[in-house]
């Protein structure tokens, strides 16, 4: 039962409703209290766990963004709440192992260590580099600031790096370079205090220092870009160098545009009607070394429109061959590509001096041998395992303007010799 009120219009509970309003509504202020209360918990425990970046992964996200490995075989990456998970696989020919990072915020404790991997705060801020092959990466992802140490200093050719290691802000950490053996100076690495140190790995002790640098205490990446299958899986590993700076977004974004010029120059080789055959290599004290048909330099020759006279052999990287075996199978090719860094190496007299033998092949005697020694550092390093490897849309065409000069005319070779007295 309702009463009319006095002139207002309004209706009014009678004193029964007044105790139904009054038992329903204290039930619904309780209500109210407890939910604010609970937001104000929920709060606090967000805030906390968001100061010790344990909550989620949102703060990876929204700080490097994400990305996708489309082209590289030899390593993955992997989102997780609060982490990121890099592995390497078969970093060199024969391995039996691999080599798994966790890497998490600064200042961060993850849910979950991943079984045997090495923990890596992110993002990294003071890099070493046992090779200069990757420094062009840096130039790209704008973090020249975070190499504070090389070793092998004079093959460097990136200009910006050249001049940080003459103004001393990039420290040499090499004593001597004997071939591929670097004498590392453990003393200048421990006043340097890296975060980490990139090294690549060949299986053989000797050579390697991944072991020796975990055991003196620094954290180690190993960077197997090499073995990869493609020229693009080699371009691919700036995803890697990424991951640990935290700018994945940013290298996704440089890499899809590498991949899309990469493929339209690919797709201008598929015009060629001819398919000249090709050699690489050269004997090495006995032994000529070439690579593999798995290989990434075994791919830019097919993706250039020409066929690899030794490519049967699916495996990546470099192998031994028989120089009997070649002479036997490569003699007539039409094309001979060298991959030597030695700036003496500049003519076919100079290949001649070095074994005789070279006027048995085709290519020698009708002048068609290249080198990839076109561009050099100012201490004799090849760019072309620097900004070649970081630019393989350019070394395609390199390529392409060699074996079918018709599909472009005009172009400058930017990283290959023409090692003649003519000119190409």
């Amino acid at each position: 039962m309702v009463a009319s009120g006095h002139g207002s219009g309004q209706t009014g509970p009678t004193p029964k409703g007044w105790k139904w309003w009054m038992k329903w509504g204290t039930i619904a202020l309780l209500f109210i209290g407890l939910a604010w209360g609970s937001l104000r918990v929920a709060g606090a425990v967000g805030h906390a766990l968001g100061r010790s970046g344990s909550a989620s992964g949102t703060s990876l996200a929204r700080q490097g963004g994400r990305t996708t490995i489309r082209r590289a075989r030899r390593f993955s990456l992997e989102y997780r709440e609060d982490c990121k998970i890099l592995r390497v696989n078969q970093p060199w020919q024969g391995a039996t192992q691999g080599f798994t990072y966790q890497l998490i915020p600064r200042g961060s404790h993850p849910k979950h260590l991943e079984p045997g991997a090495l923990l890596v705060e992110i993002p990294v801020k003071r890099i070493v580099l046992l090779a200069s092959t990757h420094l062009p990466d840096f130039v790209t992802l704008d973090r020249i600031g975070s190499v504070v140490g090389i070793a092998g200093g004079r093959q460097v050719c990136t200009q910006v790096f050249i001049e940080r290691l003459q103004s001393g802000q990039v420290q040499e950490i090499a004593d001597s370079i004997s071939g591929r053996e670097k004498h590392l100076n453990y003393d200048r690495l421990f006043t340097l205090k890296p975060d980490l140190v990139f090294v690549t790995g060949t299986g053989n002790p000797t050579l390697d220092h991944q072991e020796k640098l975990t055991e003196a205490g620094f954290q180690v990446a190993l960077c197997a870009d090499s073995m990869e299958n493609e020229p693009l899986g080699r371009a691919e590993w700036i995803k890697f160098i990424a991951a640990f700076l935290d700018l994945d977004e940013k290298a996704e974004a440089h890499f899809a545009g590498l991949e899309t010029r990469y493929e339209t120059q690919k797709a201008l080789a598929c015009r060629a009607t001819h398919h000249p055959t090709v050699l690489c290599g050269m004997n090495a004290r006995g032994t000529w070394f070439a690579p593999g048909g798995g290989s990434y330099v075994a791919t830019y020759i097919r993706d250039a429109g020409a066929d690899y006279v030794l490519g049967d052999d699916p495996r990546p990287g470099y192998r031994p061959v028989k120089i009997d075996t070649v002479l036997d199978r490569a003699k007539n090719a039409e094309f001979w590509m060298l991959h030597m860094t030695d700036s003496s190496l500049s003519s076919l007299q100079n290949l001649k001096d070095i074994d005789p033998r070279c006027t048995l092949f085709r290519a020698f005697r009708e002048s068609k041998v290249f080198n990839t020694n076109a561009r050099l550092g100012p201490r004799g390093g090849s760019d072309y395992w620097e900004n070649g490897s970081a630019n393989p849309d350019l070394v395609l065409a390199d390529l392409i303007s060699i074996f079918h000069p018709e599909l472009k005319p005009g172009h400058t070779l930017q990283w290959h010799l023409w090692l003649s007295n003519g000119g190409h």
